[in-house]
């Protein structure tokens, strides 16, 4: 393989991944919800966890297992 196809098939990749990346972000959009934290990554398990486990199960409430 030459370098050329090496890009052009890196560039393919690429697009492939941003296209799928879009297609999923637009079938789960309308179940996101965005909550930022003050801590680190860590901190929802330690001095946040009050607070990220009630968002968590309040979501879960909101859109149950096996139910769309």
């Amino acid at each position: 393989m030459i370098a050329s196809e090496a890009l052009n098939r890196a560039a393919y990749n690429a697009e492939s991944l941003t296209l799928r990346s879009i297609r999923a972000r637009a079938v789960v959009l309308k179940l996101k919800k965005l909550v930022t934290l003050n801590g680190g990554h860590f901190d929802a398990y330690g001095q946040d966890f009050d607070i990220a486990s009630r968002l968590a199960c309040a979501w879960f409430e909101e859109h149950p297992l096996g139910k769309r």
